[in-house]
């Protein structure tokens, strides 16, 4: 019963729309990282890491994670759109 609680606070976390909003204009920044020959997602990552300093933890690991992946999806993109 104590680790459903834990899922729901952390769900409650995450769905606020400030970070949602934050989200989605990372997951366009990586997108446009993605298209940029010679930038990784690796290399977006470490550019995004002294922005994600002042910010709490849970916004600096969820814009970490989105920033990591959207590259990848990219390439989901090109290949079913």
């Amino acid at each position: 019963m104590e680790t459903l609680h834990a899922l729901m606070v952390g769900l409650q976390e995450i769905f606020v729309l400030k970070l949602f909003l934050m989200m989605c204009g990372v997951t366009l920044v990586g997108l446009l990282m993605g298209a940029a020959p010679g930038l990784t997602a690796t290399m977006a990552v470490a550019l995004l890491i002294p922005i994600t300093f002042p910010l709490s933890t849970t916004y600096a690991l969820v814009l970490t994670g989105t920033i990591y992946m959207s590259p990848f999806m990219e390439e989901v993109f090109q290949r079913y759109f």
